[in-house]
C-alpha cells in the first residue's frame, strides 16, 4: 500500500471524525492510524493503540475476558456485565482487519475460506500477523486479562490471533452470534465448512442452541468437548420483565428483504401490504415500524415500497429491539432470530407463508404444519390473508396468552428455567481459562 494512500486515508478519517463532533482519536481516525503503522511494521505502536482502544472497567481479583465487539454481540456483552461476577472488557473487532489488511493477500481476507490458503505470500502474512498478536497477548497477560472472546469461529481477521493464542497458551473463546436454525442454512454451512477445510483452532465455542452444535460437529469444525450450549445472554433481559396489561399501539415488521432470509418476493408483498394498512389506519396514534438490519437492508425496503413509503411508516436502524418487541401489539417477520425473541413478549406474531416463503420446507424456521407452532404463530397464506390478520392483531388490545410460546422458543434457543444464559457463558469461560 502506497504511503500517499495511507496518509490520505487517515486525513479523510480525521475529517469525518471532526465533522461528526468526535475528537481526533476516535474510531475512524484510529483505525486509519492502525493501517498506517501496520504497513510499516510498527507493531509496538499498534499494540498500544489496541490497549488504548479497550473499553470497560476491570476490578481487582476478578476474572477478566476481552470481547472483540461488533454489531449485535454488544447485546450479549451488556448482559454478561450486568449479571455475572466477571469483568468483560471490549475492543472493536474492526481493529483486527485494519492491522492486517495492508500486508494480507486478498484471498486470505474472506470468512472461512482463508483457512486452506497456501503459498509463500500467505505464510509471510500469517507470520507477520502472528508476531503482532503474540506481542499483544503478552501485554494482555500483564494487565490481568485471562482470555479473548470473539463473536464467530471463522472470521479471517481472527485466524492469526487464534494461532498466536495457541503458541502463547492463551484462551481464544467464541460466543457464536450465528445460529443455524433452518435445515437449508445448516446444510449450506456444512457444505461451506467442508469446501474450505476449515478447522477451529481456538480453545472452546459457546453457542445458542443444539442446531449449531449439530452443524459444527457434522462439518468436523471442532471436537465435541470444545463446544457447549449456553444460550444467548441477550435473552436474559426478558427475565422478570412484566408484560404490559395493554400493548402499545405499535406494529413492527422485522425486515426480511435481504436474500439471505430466502424470501425476497414475499418480503416485497409484505412491505407493500404493511405500508398500505398503515396508510389506511384510522387511528393517528398507531405506529407502524419496519426494523431494518443495516443501511443495505433499509435501501432494499425503500426500493420495495417505491413511492409507497409515507410518514405513516417508520424505517428504523439501531432501535432498541427489546423496547419494540416488549411493547408491540403485533410483530411480523420470517426466518429471523428476533422473531423468535418476540415470543417472550406480548405481541401477536404473524409469519407470511406464500411465494418463496412457502416453496421449500428446508428453508422454514417455523413449520406451519406443527401443532405447537400453530398455537403460537399466525401464518398468512397470501396478501389478503396477511392484511386481514394484521387488522385483527391491531384491533386486539390484550396481550397474547403464553400458550406454549416459551416451549416453542426453547426448541431453538437454550433458555434455562433457573439462572441465566449469562451465568452459563461465564461458567463456560471460567472453565476454559482453567484448562
Amino acid at each position: 500500500m502506497k504511503i500517499s494512500t495511507l496518509i490520505l486515508d487517515w486525513r479523510k478519517s480525521l475529517t469525518r471524525s471532526t465533522k461528526r463532533g468526535r475528537k481526533w482519536w476516535k474510531l475512524p481516525a484510529r483505525l486509519a492510524l492502525v493501517r498506517f503503522f501496520a504497513a510499516f511494521g510498527l507493531d509496538r505502536i499498534n499494540v498500544w493503540l489496541f490497549l488504548a482502544g479497550m473499553e470497560g472497567a476491570r476490578r481487582p481479583r476478578r476474572l477478566t475476558v476481552l470481547c472483540l465487539d461488533r454489531q449485535n454481540f454488544s447485546k450479549d456483552i451488556e448482559q454478561l456485565r450486568r449479571l455475572t461476577e466477571m469483568d468483560w472488557l471490549t475492543l472493536r473487532h474492526r481493529y483486527f482487519g485494519a492491522a492486517q489488511a495492508p500486508f494480507t493477500p486478498e484471498r486470505l481476507q474472506q470468512q472461512m475460506f482463508h483457512f486452506g490458503q497456501t503459498g509463500a505470500d500467505v505464510e509471510k502474512a500469517r507470520r507477520r500477523a502472528e508476531q503482532l498478536f503474540r506481542r499483544w497477548i503478552r501485554a494482555l497477560r500483564r494487565r490481568g486479562i485471562g482470555a479473548v472472546m470473539s463473536a464467530n469461529s471463522d472470521y479471517w481477521q481472527d485466524e492469526a490471533l487464534r494461532r498466536a493464542c495457541q503458541d502463547e497458551v492463551f484462551p481464544f473463546l467464541v460466543l457464536s452470534r450465528e445460529h443455524y436454525i433452518t435445515a437449508a442454512k445448516r446444510d449450506e454451512r456444512v457444505t461451506r465448512y467442508r469446501a474450505a477445510s476449515f478447522k477451529y483452532l481456538g480453545r472452546a465455542v459457546a453457542v445458542f442452541g443444539p442446531q449449531t452444535v449439530e452443524t459444527m460437529l457434522t462439518a468436523e469444525v471442532c471436537r465435541p468437548d470444545q463446544i457447549r450450549v449456553t444460550g444467548a445472554p441477550r435473552l436474559d433481559q426478558w427475565r422478570n420483565l412484566a408484560h404490559p396489561l395493554q400493548p402499545e399501539k405499535l406494529a413492527v415488521l422485522i425486515s426480511f428483504a435481504r436474500p439471505q432470509y430466502g424470501a425476497p418476493a414475499c418480503s416485497h408483498d409484505v412491505a407493500k401490504a404493511f405500508a398500505a394498512v398503515a396508510a389506511r389506519c384510522p387511528d393517528p396514534d398507531f405506529r407502524f415500524v419496519i426494523k431494518c438490519k443495516n443501511e443495505e437492508d433499509r435501501g432494499l425496503v425503500r426500493a420495495q415500497l417505491a413511492g409507497g413509503l409515507s410518514e405513516s411508516v417508520q424505517l428504523v436502524l439501531g432501535a432498541n429491539l427489546l423496547e419494540l418487541l416488549s411493547t408491540a401489539r403485533v410483530v411480523i417477520g420470517f426466518n429471523s432470530l428476533a422473531l423468535l425473541e418476540s415470543l417472550l413478549g406480548p405481541a401477536a406474531v404473524i409469519v407470511p407463508c406464500w411465494k418463496d416463503a412457502a416453496d421449500d420446507p428446508a428453508n422454514w424456521m417455523l413449520d406451519p404444519g406443527d401443532l405447537l407452532t400453530q398455537r403460537c404463530i399466525s401464518f398468512a397464506s397470501d396478501v389478503s390473508d396477511f392484511t386481514q390478520r394484521l387488522y385483527q392483531a391491531i384491533d386486539r388490545a390484550q396481550p397474547e396468552e403464553e400458550t406454549g410460546r416459551l416451549e416453542l422458543l426453547r426448541r431453538y434457543f437454550h433458555y434455562p428455567a433457573a439462572g441465566s444464559c449469562s451465568a452459563e457463558v461465564a461458567q463456560f469461560a471460567r472453565e476454559a481459562m482453567e484448562q
